[in-house]
């Protein structure tokens, strides 16, 4: 089992590695998704139970657009602490490198299946990070199981191998934006991702 931290800074060297796999998915190659052809639908982005079902349906279709469009211009992924004693692994990274991260997820040519499930709970006021203007909602994810058979872009000659995570735990962290959706509803962004999942050995 590997932490969601570990599965993103695969093949890292003196640098996390940003777009681990290579270049960025193209729409008209096979995705390895294992969709069978059907078509996934994207919910508004009005609540953030509906921004947990686009992500998952974001790592589904192996969609990086859909993917950008979920997180906050100030999007912060927290590493675990468990993580951050390494000395490749960073204390937390942006929405860009996140974003970059991502598009090597999601490339067919260099990742063979890629899946993600989780179960959340409802959101909940986040007091704790209130500072008197921008108020967070969370939302706990529990039993995350992501994995992903590939070879690393540093690596390009390797076999492909399988990385996990099993029961994976991660604080999603929601902001309500000051403009809405054309149905009149508000829309929510991801504006935190903190990762409290030990990873083994």
């Amino acid at each position: 089992m590997r932490s969601f931290a570990r599965i993103l800074a695969l093949g890292a060297g003196a640098l996390i590695v940003l777009g681990l796999y290579g270049c960025p998915f193209m729409p008209d190659q096979d995705d390895g998704g294992g969709n069978g052809g059907v078509v996934i639908t994207f919910e508004p982005r009005t609540s953030p139970e509906n921004l947990c079902e686009n992500l998952m349906s974001a790592y589904k279709e192996r969609s990086i657009v859909e993917y950008e469009s979920l997180l906050a211009e100030d999007f912060t992924f927290y590493f675990s602490e468990e993580d951050q004693s390494r000395p490749e692994i960073p204390e937390q990274w942006g929405r860009n490198e996140e974003i970059e991260a991502h598009e090597g997820m999601f490339d067919g040519e260099y990742v063979q299946t890629l899946s993600l499930d989780f179960v959340y709970d409802d959101p909940v006021f986040d007091e704790e990070h209130f500072d008197g203007v921008d108020s967070l909602w969370k939302v706990e994810v529990t039993n995350m199981d992501l994995e992903l058979f590939g070879t690393p872009r540093s690596h390009p000659g390797e076999a492909p191998q399988l990385y996990k995570v099993e029961d994976g735990q991660v604080t999603f962290r929601f902001r309500k934006m000051h403009y809405a959706h054309s149905n009149g509803d508000p829309i929510w962004m991801i504006a935190e991702m903190e990762e409290t999942t030990t990873s083994s050995p």
